[in-house]
């Protein structure tokens, strides 16, 4: 009875095995059905949407060593699928970009540059700032002009010179006419009214939160840069 019992379960273990490599090698053939199509329904070329030869061999080659794989052992079965699914999201990665968003992007930028101007006045821009914006414009323009330039990277430079303009945009100088106007008007306040406890007085609290505040705003208004 012990002897038929472990003859039975040898023979379980085997016919597991089976099925793992069975489902294995299933999953296989299905993935490099997957990526052939992927490559038959993609182009090769230099335009926008379309991949380079290298690329495309690159998945090729993967797909005919998986193909090879299919009737080997379960690990080395395994190996193909990982190795297959990382060249299929490379080749995904690699569609060349339509240069289209970066290139209107840029223009904006260097429009946004030559209509302002480098000083200390209100509506200008200070030398660093421009340097900033103009080194940030000119990185985006090496970006475009690569030969090769994937969706990914197009997408990702979008983002960096859209953050660049948004930043170089808040470093415009202030008008400090507001601010100096509303500054003569707290001082007038605080000349006009009294200290004390009394129906019409302010405590000194109230006062010393006041003046603050002015001294503040004043220190804003006397920066050498606002």
């Amino acid at each position: 009875n012990v002897g038929r019992s472990s003859s039975a379960n040898d023979n379980r273990d085997k016919f597991r095995i089976v099925l793992s490599s069975q489902f294995v090698s299933g999953e296989l053939s299905r993935l490099i059905e997957e990526a052939n199509q992927l490559l038959t329904s993609t182009t090769e070329g230099t335009g926008a949407g379309e991949y380079m030869k290298a690329d495309r061999d690159a998945l090729s080659a993967v797909i005919a060593s998986a193909s090879q794989a299919i009737d080997g052992t379960e690990e080395a079965i395994n190996a193909a699928v990982a190795e297959l699914l990382g060249a299929m999201d490379s080749y995904k990665l690699a569609i060349l970009a339509d240069r289209t968003e970066l290139t209107g992007l840029l223009a904006s930028a260097n429009d946004l540059y030559q209509s302002t101007q480098e000083g200390t006045g209100a509506g200008q821009y200070t030398a660093e700032s421009r340097s900033t914006f103009n080194e940030a414009i000119a990185a985006s323009q090496a970006v475009l002009d690569q030969d090769v330039l994937t969706q990914v990277d197009a997408n990702a430079e979008l983002i960096i010179l859209q953050s660049a303009i948004d930043a170089y945009k808040v470093t415009v100088l202030a008008d400090r006419t507001a601010l100096t106007t509303l500054i003569a008007m707290a001082e007038q306040l605080l000349t006009n009214t009294t200290e004390g406890t009394a129906p019409g007085e302010y405590l000194p609290i109230a006062r010393e939160l006041l003046n603050d505040a002015i001294v503040e705003a004043q220190a804003q208004a006397d920066a050498e840069i606002l």
